[in-house]
């Protein structure tokens, strides 16, 4: 898949997200959002890739550690997530000040510790993403 096309359809897909949660929170609390989007989803990924599901039982070892963590981290971001859309707060605001955070940490996390490339140029970009957060946050 083109990296622009995969660009495009995350930042959609986080669009979508922060829209369904707003509709949504005027009927449910989050904790019933989260509950059912869960559960929804679960039956969705059962459904789509049922065989995955089998063979991966078969490879379950000590890294499944991983999935238990992947699988917390992604209830845990989405509940804050959710939480933050019910605030009478710019959803904007607080969505831009957490990706500031979060893309300089995952470049020098991918540098260091997956040997992910990143350039003086590149290197240049986290920082000014830095300031932008700070005076984002003002």
């Amino acid at each position: 898949m083109n990296i622009y096309i995969l660009i495009s359809i995350l930042a959609l897909s986080y669009t979508f997200f922060y829209i369904f949660n707003k509709i949504l929170l005027n009927k449910y609390t989050v904790r019933e959002i989260l509950v059912n989007s869960y559960i929804l989803s679960s039956i969705i990924v059962i459904f789509l890739f049922y065989n995955d599901l089998v063979s991966s039982i078969k490879k379950i070892d000590a890294n499944f550690i991983y999935l238990i963590a992947l699988a917390l981290s992604m209830v845990i971001g989405n509940s804050l997530l959710t939480y933050g859309c019910d605030l009478n707060y710019n959803f904007g605001l607080i969505e831009g000040i957490a990706m500031g955070m979060y893309v300089p940490l995952v470049a020098i996390i991918s540098y260091f510790y997956f040997n992910d490339k990143l350039t003086i140029s590149n290197f240049i970009g986290l920082l000014l993403i830095g300031i932008g957060v700070i005076l984002a946050s003002k």
